[in-house]
């Protein structure tokens, strides 16, 4: 019949509206996977992980987290390289070149201190004097770490391909902290589960939908207990039989590699090694374990307790060690390192841990201060007010410390920082050193700018710091005067922290 209407099939009909879900739902897919990307609690969550801008990081698929390449630490002062790691990126090894690769934790990455402060700056510069050319060293460490995430990061040769040597520090805090829910292991098993096929849509949905608040209050509720208590609601994110068993599977991987795995006991401070008991049954088990397997050790953790220095001047807090702490560990395995592994008979002394503060020569009357302009001898108890770690004085003023051995590659650092709140020219702070017999050298002069052109101060009524380094190389060997001075009409002027450190 002319005009009908011809119906279209059920089936067909079927298979049209399948076909229209379907690429629904690819589109969906698409999107997601172009738009979202999976952040630390869709899936797993963790007490510690929360360095906002401080220490910028992305998600990854088996480290959880990860430092975007070139990301800013706006509290270092510095820059991840290429790779998303602190220092130098490891490029191709050339050929003769002993490769070391440092992997860890926020300690090992050098949290509070600066870059060429952390232990393997200190081991790379000390390589440099010991035998040029010949060894590199690449810091792969990554803040809140656990022994699992450092397993992973090895495994992916993420830091740099053809390691020789594998320092691993692990079990400083992380691995014995809560876990919210799932282990690290478990974690990643609910991520990437055997056999199913997964998503993104489903993620974004899951990471929309998830209760953000809940899992805030809980981190909180957990930490809070930690702390308080040294308690652990669900336990720890790595158990203490799988932290045994990933140290075993870490020295496999670096064979697997043709490396070396070297394992460095973490060092921890009085309080926290007696607070937390898990701090020394972590360490125990690690020394245990890897005396089992003939594994090389350097145990830091002992060496420092047989510093006498106190941990205030070796710890920046719980278990972050201080530009001293790394420096002494760098010497305790630059020690092993010419007495059993790497440099046998190099006759390069391994670097010493810093000198004291120049400010405790102030203190103990071993050194002399002057004020005025031109300067005269004061008394330092009457115009100064000081500590173990600072001096603070009107300008103009100089402190000179005299008979100051300077060890070989060494350099004077110190930090700097003045009074803003009320009117003042700007300051000038030099650094000037003498030998004995021999005229005076300033190694340092910087005007800071003045007190109107530092408005983040201003809440404080002091200028940021300024940190100040002085290469000493040339009086290297020699007993010296070392003066630091200010100049200017400040009204306070604090020096803090200035220290000789060798092989910095």
């Amino acid at each position: 019949m002319t005009g009908a209407r011809v119906e279209t099939p059920k089936s067909r009909k079927l298979l049209f509206g399948a076909l229209t879900i379907l690429l629904l739902f690819a589109a969906a897919e698409t999107a997601a996977r172009i738009l979202y990307h999976p952040q630390i609690g869709a899936n797993v969550t963790f007490v510690g992980h929360d360095f906002g801008e401080r220490f910028p990081t992305e998600f990854d698929a088996l480290r959880f987290w990860k430092i975007p390449a070139n990301a800013i630490f706006p509290d270092l002062g510095d820059a991840a390289n290429a790779r998303g790691f602190r220092g130098r990126a490891a490029d191709v090894k050339k050929n003769g070149v002993t490769r070391i690769l440092c992997i860890g934790d926020s300690s090992a990455f050098g949290i509070g201190v600066n870059v060429d402060e952390t232990f393997c700056f200190r081991l790379q510069r000390w390589f440099d004097a010991a035998a040029p050319g010949e060894f590199e060293v690449a810091n792969g460490a990554v803040p809140a770490y656990s022994i699992y995430q450092i397993l992973q990061t090895l495994r992916s040769r993420a830091v740099a391909d053809d390691p020789d040597i594998v320092m691993i520090y692990a079990g400083a805090w992380n691995d014995y902290t809560p876990a919210i829910g799932l282990d690290d292991e478990r974690a990643t098993a609910a991520m990437h589960s055997p056999g199913e096929v997964r998503f993104k849509m489903f993620d974004a949905a899951r990471g929309v939908f998830t209760n953000a608040a809940a899992t805030e209050t809980k981190k909180k509720e957990y930490a809070e207990i930690f702390m308080k208590e040294a308690r652990l609601v669900e336990g720890p994110r790595v158990p203490l039989e799988r932290f045994v068993a990933l140290s075993t599977q870490i020295d496999a991987e670096a064979a697997a590699q043709h490396a070396r795995p070297i394992w460095i006991i973490p060092p921890a401070p009085a309080d926290t090694r007696s607070r937390f008991s898990n701090s020394n049954i972590y360490a125990d088990a690690l020394r245990k374990s890897a005396a089992a397997r003939s594994s090389l050790v350097v145990d830091a953790r002992a060496e420092f307790e047989k510093t006498p220095q106190p941990d205030s001047e070796m710890f920046s807090d719980m278990i972050h060690p201080t530009a001293r702490g790394h420096a002494r560990i760098a010497e305790a395995i630059a020690a092993q390192c010419i007495d059993r592994w790497i440099l046998k008979n190099n006759k390069t002394a391994p670097p010493r841990m810093d000198e004291p503060p120049l400010m405790l020569k102030l203190e103990q009357s071993h050194a002399r201060i002057r004020v005025g302009d031109p300067p005269v001898d004061a008394d330092a108890d009457e115009i100064t007010k000081k500590h173990a770690q600072w001096i603070l004085c009107s300008a103009p003023f100089e402190m000179a410390f005299v008979n100051i051995p300077i060890p070989p590659g060494a350099c004077l650092l110190a930090g700097v920082t003045y009074q803003i709140d009320r009117p003042g020219a700007p300051v000038r702070v030099e650094i000037a050193v003498s030998a004995l017999g021999k005229a005076e050298k300033v190694v340092y002069s910087q005007e800071l700018p003045a007190g109107k052109e530092l408005p983040a101060g201003k809440e404080t009524g002091w200028s940021p710091g300024f940190r100040i380094r002085a290469d000493l190389a040339e009086f290297g060997g020699k007993d010296c005067t070392i003066i630091l001075r200010a100049r200017g009409a400040s009204p306070a002027v604090a020096w803090r922290h200035a220290q000789i450190d060798a092989y910095h």
